[in-house]
């Protein structure tokens, strides 16, 4: 008695390829970095002696004795030096800010880019008790490789097909239209469903 073949499944995918390099591949360069800590230090080295001549010009106005005025001076200082260095931090976080937004912008993609990375190709699955093989044939790649049951995920969300998880990175949806008739489908989906189950156990 001859046994029955393993489950498997044949149909057309649309997949995209890696999208192109950014033009805008960074934010910030370390290279950068000695450019936004000088900025920092020169707005706190103006608000430092600003607010210290306003402080000399205001004492004085004031008609306070010297070792008075040194004492407010002595006060004020460790308040603007706080002050300057937060005023740069703010103007640098703003040019970072800036920088971000740009960068944002330039990895954006339209409808049509991803249109234009999609490629179509041809996959073939068949449950193993070693694995799912897979097997693709397209513009992209012609390959074929068995993917352990350990690092199978599968999930049937609804009637119209499965998602396959294939490692951490990789999805794979099944099309239940890809099968002669619905039958066919659930038992492709018991046993994927079985022999993930197997695995975990």
């Amino acid at each position: 008695m001859e046994s029955s073949p393993p489950p498997s499944v044949e149909f057309e995918h649309q997949r995209l390829a890696p999208p192109p390099a950014a033009p805008l591949g960074r934010v910030i360069d370390a290279k950068d970095l000695p450019g936004y800590a000088t900025r920092v230090r020169v707005v706190r080295a103006v608000v430092v002696v600003v607010g210290a001549l306003a402080v000399a010009f205001a004492t004085q106005r004031g008609g306070l004795p010297l070792p008075t005025a040194l004492c407010v001076f002595a006060g004020v200082l460790p308040v603007l030096w706080i002050a300057g260095w937060f005023g740069g931090f703010v103007l640098s976080a703003r040019r970072l800010a800036a920088q971000a937004r740009g960068a944002v912008a330039a990895l954006g993609e339209s409808e049509a880019d991803v249109r234009r990375r999609a490629h179509a190709e041809r996959v073939r699955l068949e449950v193993r008790d070693d694995g799912l093989l897979i097997e693709r044939r397209g513009e992209l790649e012609n390959v074929a490789r068995t993917v352990p049951w350990r690092e199978v995920r599968f999930s049937r969300p609804g009637p119209g097909g499965a998602i396959l998880q294939l490692g951490p990175f990789e999805l794979l949806e099944v099309p239940a239209a890809a099968f002669a008739e619905p039958s066919a489908f659930d038992a492709f989906c018991l046993a994927v469903q079985a022999q993930v189950w197997r695995a975990e156990a």
